[in-house]
């Protein structure tokens, strides 16, 4: 059963409708729905929204949309959707039992219990709710959602209730895209008072009164011990994380999931540029957390001085790419606002058609006379202009325009695209100068080198770098200068800000320095902490991602210890759980266990075997009940009825990296937690 719920009381008589609940649980504490105001990524939504509704032409009312192929037709079913319990094939017509799936749908049954319903997928959701008829139905959870009226109506959906329609801040993304256009206006026309709400906040208050109830575990007799480790990263290391944060900060990434939609030739591969960055992350605060784990996530670097030498390479080719890509566009513009002015004479066009006909060589012109003389910075300036004077010498090019857009406005709006594109190579040129910059005053400043400029034989400790541009100077001066947002270097426009000024003496020097191994400091840390466990005693690692999983896995049996990784069907992750558990440990079984923490393997299972508990870095999720959840169930992994030792937890933090910034934002305790963290070359069981 769920954690924290106690087993169903035997259900008396009840309604035989399926979508009805079970009569009352045994009386116990009831729960309290808060109001939940729009999140923070709906506003974010309709900012991307907006943000790519600039870039879009509108039709005009003569023009029809072109009828997209395939349109209402639905998706054809699998081999497995169309006969799920192996009923076609000619073994299950002589032996039912071979059968591949009970056919659970086939009988009405007294009871249904739905275990960890929070962590069910859409498809498992359909099936049990429509699929499945019950005279009465449970579900249970140790850490359900009752943030606010979306998260209640989630659970009354299990048991086949409908609380109320959502408002438009609540849709998910996905249902925001199945929407109709007349849902869409719906919504848009429709403004709830105040009153509409506090009305759905009863209703969902109502239902937690009758249907839910909790108790609380009484594990209080359980010991446990907590503490913080803190990783400081070794220079390499550190250039690594600093040189990643400002790559990311330089291209914009923290707005990379804003897409403009574009229908320029080249665009994808300047987006293909952009994710190589992210290094197969979801997004910038993912490739960060991974960067603190570990310096090479899809390299094949075997210290942190070899991925510096690799960043520098893949740097300066992609800077080297960015440049062809700046070049050859600079022709392809050229010649394709020529053959658009070549098809649509001005004796042709109307008034209004006219004046559009010449915006894209406008804006062309206006960009190669004005915009590219100043970048923000004198090196990118330089590069731009040599850049733009060898493109427009490129011999004309054969460029037709795209068969799919129809009207003369269609056409004007992507020639203009290809001078929007150039833009955006600009920027991410100059970014892509200023990161790389900067990397190499780190790497100059580690390997005992001097910086240039103003910063010239002045001693380390009086001196500062800017992350964002990587100019030098002294230190004063910086912290001035980024207080006013500004670079003190001379034409230089980056927008510089306190927290971008690095104190060089923090750099470190490489030769003083001890490196953080084959796979960085913090898994050598965490792998010197699991030999320093009592033998005997079992160790679940927890890891978010599952990149960073293998990760943790090859660099912990590289320091000898047997790991077991809780993946597969659901026979082997029981299987696996059932060898882990086994009262005595023998010599070739694995006394470590990695687990996902966003994943179901961290809920649910009896774990009691293992007493420590490690947390490899700080949860990454979009809200507080998110985190307290994920934490909470992971924890009840070990702390449980059936524990024997005393529970041991371990979190481990990268010194002023995001790993900090997201322990602050997440745990009300973390400024004496921190204060009193130890090393985390020196973590070790408490007393």
């Amino acid at each position: 059963g769920g954690d924290g719920v106690p087993p169903p009381a035997k259900a008396g008589k009840t309604s035989k409708a399926a979508a009805k609940p079970a009569k009352r649980a045994a009386a116990g504490g009831r729960k309290r729905a808060a109001p939940s105001p729009a999140s923070d990524d709906d506003f974010e939504d309709d900012e991307d929204e907006q943000e790519a509704s600039e870039y879009e032409e509108e039709p005009s009312e003569d023009e029809k949309p072109a009828k997209k192929r395939g349109a209402g037709k639905s998706k054809p079913a699998t081999a497995d959707e169309r006969d799920p319990w192996g009923l076609s094939g000619t073994k299950c017509a002589k032996d039912w039992r071979h059968m591949t799936a009970a056919p659970l749908e086939m009988f009405y049954w007294n009871r249904l219990v739905i275990d960890e319903f929070t962590y069910n997928k859409e498809r498992d959701h359909v099936a049990i709710v429509s699929g499945v008829q019950a005279a009465s139905r449970w579900v249970l959870s140790g850490t359900p959602d009752v943030s606010g009226f979306p998260a209640v109506a989630e659970t009354a959906n299990w048991l086949g209730l409908h609380l109320g329609s959502s408002d438009a801040s609540e849709l998910s993304k996905q249902e925001r895209k199945e929407q109709s256009a007349l849902e869409r206006f719906q919504y848009f026309k429709e403004v709830h008072t105040p009153a509409w709400h506090a009305q759905r906040h009863a209703v969902a208050q109502d239902f937690l009164d009758r249907y839910v109830r909790q108790n609380v575990a009484e594990i209080d007799e359980i010991p446990w011990r907590e503490q913080a480790a803190l990783v400081a990263l070794p220079p390499s290391e550190r250039a690594l994380y600093i040189e990643l944060k400002n790559h990311l900060e330089a291209l914009d990434m923290k707005n990379s999931h804003k897409t403009i939609k574009s229908k320029c030739k080249s665009e994808n591969d300047r987006e293909a540029r952009l994710a190589q960055v992210l290094g197969g992350s979801a997004s910038p605060e993912e490739a960060l957390l991974k960067r603190c784990a570990h310096f090479d996530m899809v390299g094949s670097a075997t210290s942190a001085a070899a991925a510096c030498n690799a960043i520098v390479a893949t740097r300066t080719k992609q800077l080297k790419l960015c440049s062809e890509e700046i070049e050859r566009q600079t022709g392809y513009a050229r010649d394709a606002i020529a053959l658009f002015e070549a098809t649509h004479p001005t004796a042709k066009l109307d008034p209004k058609q006219a004046e559009l006909r010449g915006m894209p060589a406008s804006h062309f012109r206006d960009w190669q006379t004005k915009e590219i003389a100043d970048c923000g910075d004198d090196e990118a300036t330089r590069r731009m202009v040599l850049l733009v004077k060898a493109g427009l010498a490129r011999p004309k090019a054969k460029v037709a325009l795209p068969p799919e857009e129809k009207s003369f406005k269609d056409k004007m709006a992507w020639v203009r695209d290809q001078v929007h594109l150039l833009r955006r190579l600009q920027k991410e040129l100059t970014g892509r100068v200023r990161s790389l910059r900067f990397f190499e005053a780190v790497r100059s400043v580690q390997s005992g080198g001097e910086l240039p400029g103003k910063a010239a034989g002045l001693p380390a400790d009086s001196l500062g770098l800017l992350s964002c541009c990587g100019h030098a100077g002294p230190l004063a001066e910086m912290l001035e200068a980024a207080d006013r947002q500004e670079c003190p270097h001379p034409r230089c426009k980056a927008a510089a800000r306190p927290g971008c000024v690095v104190r060089v003496s923090e750099l470190g020097r490489e030769a003083k320095s001890q490196a953080g191994g084959a796979f960085g400091a913090k898994l050598s840390a965490v792998a010197a902490l699991i030999t320093r466990v009592p033998a005997g005693e079992r160790v679940l690692v927890f890891v978010q991602f599952a990149d960073l999983l293998v990760k943790v896995q090859e660099a912990l049996q590289a320091a000898g210890h047997k790991v077991a990784l809780l993946k597969g069907t659901p026979n082997q992750r029981s299987a696996t759980i059932e060898a882990f558990q086994q009262p005595e440990l023998a010599p070739s079984q694995p006394r470590v266990l990695l687990l996902n923490l966003r994943d179901e393997s961290a809920a649910g299972a009896n774990l009691t075997a293992a007493s420590h508990c490690v947390f490899l870095h700080p949860l990454l999720v979009g809200s507080q009940q998110e985190f307290d959840s994920c934490d909470t169930q992971a924890v009840g992994r070990v702390r449980r009825y059936g524990q024997a030792r005393t529970v041991q937890i371990y979190r481990f933090v990268v010194d002023n990296t995001i790993d900090t910034d997201i322990f602050r934002a997440r745990r009300a305790d973390a400024a004496p937690m921190l204060e009193a963290a130890c090393r985390a070359d020196e973590a070790a069981p408490l007393p």
